[in-house]
This record gives structure tokens, C-alpha cells and sequence, in this order.
């Protein structure tokens, strides 16, 4: 790994989410990464009720964009991951768990944190991930207005061992 940034949650896979429409759109993207700072990101597409990115077509665009970015001579590696509502959680079987592991790692989860209300069942489920050795990582908690007004319940779910993701 040479100096530089590491990005934990894009969604720079061409065509799956609200992310780049196209391979181009992919390509700027990385291309903007990469005079950033930007060496290793993590392509995250959502896997929630509107995006349910099913983890084949993940790993098919990680392999279009990677084989794109070679070719256009563009240094940005890009590992495999998905952002995951906690909503979808129990219908992944345990395969596609770990193949949407943040960053390729099986056991680091990105999950998406709502941008309104409180997450039922949240509390639950990072105990059940934790016994089995999985860390979870919460997507951009700071813009929920929950968190905002009672940080002290976000601090809860860290001292269970959740590491939240900040958006810069």
C-alpha cells in the first residue's frame, strides 16, 4: 500500500444505485478520487429496498470499473463492499454477507443508517454481528437529526462496538 487516502464508502460502481450512471460517470469519478488523494475505495452500492444490488452484479461492475480503470491508466484500486440497510440484513445468507464485506474484509459490515428516525432493532443486531466476530461500521450517522440532537445515543451503539462512518 503506498501513501494516500483510503475512501470506506463510494458508490462509484457504474449503473446499481444512485451512484455513476455509466462507466464514464465511474471513471470521472475515480479520475476526481484519485487528484484528491484518493488510492484504495471501497465501492459500496446500496443493498436496500430501491437498490437491491444483488451481490453478483456488485462483483460484475467491480470487475468492469477495475479492468476500465486499468485500461484508461488510472491508479485507484477498488475492493468490493456494499452499503446494507439493516432492513435487508436477514435476508442475505451468510455468502453474501461476507462476499459484501466493506473493503473485501468478511468481517466488517457497512450498514446504512437511516436519515430519519432511530433504527429499531439496531441495538439487537450489533450484538448478534458482534458474537460473531463481525464489526459493524454505520454510514454517515452524523446527518440523521436523531443522532444530532442526542449524540449520546450513537456513543452507545460505539461503546458496543459499531464504528461509525463520518461523511467528509
Amino acid at each position: 500500500y503506498r501513501s494516500g487516502v483510503i475512501d470506506l464508502h463510494s458508490h462509484v460502481l457504474p449503473a446499481l444505485d444512485d451512484g455513476a450512471g455509466d462507466l464514464e460517470q465511474a471513471l470521472a469519478m475515480a479520475r476526481s478520487m484519485v487528484d484528491d488523494g484518493v488510492r484504495v475505495v471501497a465501492a459500496t452500492p446500496h443493498v436496500h429496498p430501491r437498490y437491491r444490488t444483488p451481490v453478483g452484479e456488485m462483483e460484475r461492475a467491480l470487475g468492469e470499473l477495475r479492468a476500465a480503470l486499468a485500461e484508461a491508466g488510472i491508479p485507484l484500486e477498488v475492493l468490493p463492499g456494499g452499503e446494507i440497510a439493516l432492513d435487508e440484513l436477514p435476508g442475505l445468507s451468510n455468502d453474501e454477507r461476507v462476499r459484501f464485506g466493506l473493503g473485501g474484509n468478511p468481517r466488517l459490515l457497512l450498514l446504512e443508517f437511516p436519515l430519519y428516525g432511530w433504527p429499531l432493532g439496531l441495538e439487537t443486531a450489533l450484538h448478534e454481528l458482534g458474537r460473531e466476530g463481525i464489526v459493524c461500521v454505520l454510514a454517515h450517522p452524523e446527518r440523521n437529526p436523531d443522532v444530532q440532537e442526542q449524540p449520546e445515543r450513537l456513543e452507545r451503539l460505539v461503546e458496543a462496538g459499531a464504528v461509525p462512518q463520518l461523511t467528509a
